[in-house]
């Protein structure tokens, strides 16, 4: 298991339906999110510090672009983009 703690930034309409570096299109609806080096396909648990809150997201791109991020994630998103928890597991 790999743990960061960083910042997670955004991104969406303007990608939508675009590829992603896992061959896929993007859908700004699913569950997924970009990661510089987390295999491709591997599973994330992305939380938000202040707030508790988790969703499970699927690494399908490479990323993030944003200065200082640690990741990119879609839809639904951690309530405020403040720091974020990642522990990712391989499938």
């Amino acid at each position: 298991m790999v743990e960061q703690v960083g910042e997670a930034s955004y991104y969406g309409k303007g990608f939508h339906g675009k590829k992603t570096a896992g061959g896929e299109k993007f859908d700004q609806r699913d569950l997924t999110a970009a990661h510089p080096t987390l295999p491709l396909g591997s599973e994330a648990k992305v939380t938000n510090l202040e707030t508790g809150e988790s969703v499970e997201v699927q690494i399908n791109d490479r990323g993030p672009y944003a200065e200082a991020g640690t990741s990119t994630c879609r839809k639904p998103r951690p309530k405020r983009s403040g720091s974020t928890r990642k522990t990712a597991r391989r499938r």
